[in-house]
């Protein structure tokens, strides 16, 4: 999911959110996890290829601006 794809409309107000952003140094592993354990859970394969694309583009943009990317606060 990208910044502009984000739709927090049906996430309940009570219901717990983890966001990750490009910059936290495990980020796109975790991610590239989510999907290992998606595929297993047959997960529909557009939300894997989604989160494969997350993950992918994370390692990316890591790559682009090193300087940035950091241990998780």
């Amino acid at each position: 999911m990208f910044k502009g794809d984000l739709d927090l409309s049906k996430i309940g107000e009570d219901e717990p959110v983890f966001l990750l952003r490009a910059q936290d140094l495990i980020a796109p592993h975790v991610v590239h996890g989510w999907v290992v354990a998606a595929e297993i859970a047959k997960v529909a394969e557009a939300k894997v290829e989604d989160a494969k694309k997350c993950s992918d583009a994370m390692l990316e943009w890591q790559g682009m601006h090193p300087y940035k990317v950091k241990r998780p606060d």
